[in-house]
């Protein structure tokens, strides 16, 4: 399989500032990693609260509406 590369003399160096950017966005989607668990963690709890009877939904709608006009 070819793979396209940058031509020039220049060319192995914009490779690595490719690959350099590349690295960035994906230390920084490490970072957000354990965000993004925590959040879906809370969206599964929340939904299944929601889904066996244990949280009312206009009881939420009604909390909610309290706080935003606070």
């Amino acid at each position: 399989m070819l793979i396209p590369v940058p031509p020039g003399k220049d060319g192995l160096q914009e490779q690595r500032d490719i690959a350099a950017i590349l690295e960035q966005a994906d230390e920084r989607i490490r970072a957000y990693q354990p965000v993004l668990d925590a959040l879906a963690d809370l969206k599964r709890a929340l939904m299944h609260d929601l889904l066996t009877g244990k949280v009312r939904v206009n009881h939420a709608i009604d909390q909610i509406l309290s706080l935003e006009a606070s």
